[in-house]
């Protein structure tokens, strides 16, 4: 009957241990993804080089891994980030592409700056057909050891030139 008691209390044990290291990835999972990717965070801008026609997208954020809670100490789990973009044609290959990972402890924030660079040459070969090309996005957090991770894809369809 003791030896009993004393499983049901560590399955008990180890069930709230279980339940809390999940919550405070996810927590941390989306703590990280709403901080990185807000709408006052993330910057997108274009430029063209005159001489060789090349058109440079450039994605800047600050990625921030917030503490838990607003104490000094860094209550909190690591993050790894992961972020890529590329610029796809209708049949999967790439005009262009970039993309960076991040370690992140908690509490901590970095700049990360990705550069896509489509050529001329592509410009010229899609300027009347944009809406077979797509923006792709993807974002990837693990926390816990990689052991709770989420990713995500979005391609946006494109129909203006560059």
């Amino acid at each position: 009957m003791k030896a009993s008691r004393v499983l049901g209390v560590l399955v008990l044990a180890v069930e709230l241990f279980v339940l809390v290291s999940f919550s405070l990835s996810m927590v941390t999972i989306y703590g990280v993804i709403t901080k990185t990717l807000s709408k006052e965070n993330l910057t997108m801008t274009a430029s063209t080089d005159d001489e060789t026609n090349d058109t440079t997208i450039t994605m800047e954020a600050t990625c921030i891994n917030p503490k838990l809670l607003p104490l000094s100490v860094e209550l909190g789990l690591d993050a790894d980030l992961t972020l890529e973009a590329a610029l796809m044609d209708e049949g999967g290959n790439s005009l262009a592409e970039d993309s960076a990972s991040l370690y992140l402890k908690p509490g901590t924030s970095t700049p990360l700056r990705l550069e896509l660079v489509i050529s001329g040459e592509d410009k010229e070969k899609y300027s009347d057909s944009w809406g077979d090309v797509y923006f792709e996005v993807r974002v990837g957090v693990r926390t816990l050891y990689d052991l709770v991770g989420f990713s995500e894809i979005t391609r946006i369809r494109g129909g203006v030139g560059v």
